[in-house]
């Protein structure tokens, strides 16, 4: 074997400084009974929904449709990566505080809260409660048990999961993937959002749950000034 260069024995001195770097902050972290900062994500827009003053929006389950109020009425509008792309009216909506699109049930089935909608030449139309007839979706309720834990709810099966750090102590968005794993995203008091899947993770900024497939979720962005809900797809933390 040829005997190593100055250069050579510089990079072999320069790479064991690499690892014992490693092995030390390793060392500290377990010290200090810390974790490694949480991995985080960018994702990707896939529904850009602004608005050019304070609006009320609620963005549907595939993240690309929003039932937007329109002074004394609604409107039922589309979007994509450079903005609206398309908007109808909407005859009538029941009087709440929140409501929810749904526009992933299959067979161009759209329901805004209990109410099924159909496109007629003047705008969506309500007919027939819709949820009387059909099963509602399950969802995962997520409790606080002030211990540093969520109590998961899901049908008869409740499991504890750990609150990320800075947890701001408002309620989180949760749902479930395929296969039944729950997916909670929460506020934190930085003002950003972790994701707990498996793993935790973080995103700069404030989101909230729209979906979630078997590698990604869609998120929309949480605005206090109520004018950006952008939908951004972001890779699964595990």
């Amino acid at each position: 074997m040829s005997p190593l260069t100055p250069q050579g024995r510089l990079g072999l001195k320069m790479l064991g400084g690499v690892f014992v770097l490693v092995a030390v902050s390793s060392l500290l972290f377990a010290l200090r009974g810390d974790s490694p900062p949480p991995r985080e994500l960018s994702g990707v827009t896939v529904a850009s929904i602004v608005f050019d003053a304070p609006t009320d929006a609620w963005v549907s389950t595939t993240g690309i449709m929003a039932l937007v109020a329109d002074g004394d009425g609604y409107r039922l509008a589309e979007y994509g990566p450079g903005g609206e792309t398309g908007s109808e009216a909407v005859d009538e909506v029941a009087v709440l505080d929140e409501h929810v699109v749904y526009d992933n049930l299959g067979d161009g089935v759209l329901v805004i809260d209990e109410t099924e909608y159909t496109l007629g030449t003047d705008g969506y139309v309500g007919g027939e409660c819709y949820w009387c007839s059909h099963e509602l979706p399950d969802a995962p309720v997520v409790a606080d048990l002030g211990d540093g834990t969520w109590k998961v709810t899901t049908g008869a099966v409740i499991s504890s999961v750990d609150q990320p750090r800075g947890w701001d102590g408002l309620p989180p968005a949760a749902g479930f993937a395929p296969g039944g794993r729950v997916v909670i995203v929460a506020g934190l008091e930085s003002g950003d959002t972790a994701v707990v899947d498996g793993a935790t993770c973080t995103i700069k900024g404030a989101w909230t749950l729209v979906a979630v497939s078997d590698a990604t979720m869609l998120l929309h962005r949480v605005d206090a000034d109520r004018r950006d809900y952008s939908v951004s797809n972001f890779q699964r933390c595990s």
